[in-house]
């Protein structure tokens, strides 16, 4: 309670920069910062569908940007004068194809560069760079800060590049930086494309459901936590310089997570595990050690897995025909 009060007296009024804002984590982020009483500003893409700021939308400003013309970000920072960036727009994907390592490069690690360049030249107090478990990769479990990175995809490198960058600005004292590694995040307004919310449509739209054994332990967090984590990241000046880890603290095999969400439904489909194999380089164990955060930030992932399901599932229920259908 109160490491919750400290974070509250520290966001009102607060001038805060969203990139990526209008994403599935970064939405929540933004609802979260205006619940405080932050003056929130958020950068979307030209093209992007902000249905998940809805809620919110008189109460931010919102701003269409090319993040990779660094001449356009530079004088939106300059206009809007954000405290503190957080910087989630990323270009996501697990496909381990090198055929697609220009476009993450360019949509995660410049985007980045633009960003954190503008931030030092202004002067922003505090830059929160978003990487993922990903990075780890091949390495050892549980995953800790402290390890080598070793990617897998040009979606981990892309992201493991900017991270190293965030820390390099700060190592400079151009600028405040932390990283904040992200596990498997789920939860409502969720886009398809991720396992949860693809086996609850699913479910709703009563197709059995093709995959792999499911053997497979994975590291699974829920959003209302990640929002927390960042929040805390975002307002504490011991994580300066550092990269904090933001996870369960322990694995679920896949096979547990899908048959939770069918019983939560009433079984109403059949799961017909080993019919699709596993992705090429994909580790069995895939967890991470939160302790770094636990012990500096006081954070954890609190959320009983089962709830957090049934909450996202709920949601699904009821605003499925909310996200945009794939093109």
């Amino acid at each position: 309670m109160l490491q919750e009060k400290k974070i509250a007296k520290f966001y009102k009024q607060k001038s805060v920069l969203v990139a990526g804002g209008a994403g599935f984590i970064g939405s929540f982020l933004v609802s979260r910062l205006v619940d405080l009483g932050s003056k929130v500003t958020v950068i979307v893409r030209p093209q992007t569908n902000c249905w998940r700021l809805e809620n919110v939308k008189n109460k931010i400003k919102k701003i269409r940007l090319d993040l990779t013309n660094q001449k356009a970000v530079k004088k939106t920072i300059t206009l809007t004068s954000p405290q503190i960036i957080f910087n989630l727009a990323a270009t996501v994907g697990g496909s381990r194809s090198l055929s697609r390592l220009n476009e993450f490069i360019e949509n995660n690690f410049l985007i980045a560069r633009n960003l954190m360049a503008s931030a030092a030249e202004k002067k922003v107090q505090k830059f929160i760079q978003m990487g993922t478990i990903e990075e780890y990769g091949m390495q050892e479990i549980p995953f800790l800060e402290t390890q080598r990175e070793m990617p897998i995809s040009p979606y981990s490198l892309s992201t493991t590049m900017a991270s190293h960058m965030a820390l390099l600005f700060c190592r400079h004292k151009y600028l405040k930086t932390c990283v904040v590694r992200l596990a498997a995040t789920f939860g409502p307004k969720q886009g398809f494309g991720m396992l949860i919310p693809n086996f609850i449509r699913a479910c709703l739209e009563g197709r059995d459901f093709k995959m792999n054994s499911g053997e497979q332990i994975r590291d699974f967090i829920f959003v209302d936590d990640v929002v927390w984590g960042l929040l805390a990241a975002g307002s504490n000046d011991i994580v300066v310089c550092e990269t904090v880890n933001f996870g369960s603290n322990r694995g679920y095999k896949v096979k547990e997570i899908v048959n939770t969400i069918n019983k939560i439904m009433g079984n109403p489909i059949k799961i017909r595990f080993g019919v699709e194999p596993y992705r090429p380089l994909d580790k069995m164990k895939f967890f991470m050690n939160s302790g770094k955060a636990r012990k500096l930030l006081h954070w954890s992932a609190n959320t009983n897995l089962t709830t957090a399901l049934r909450h996202t599932v709920n949601w699904y229920k009821e605003n499925l025909d909310l996200i945009p259908k794939e093109k």
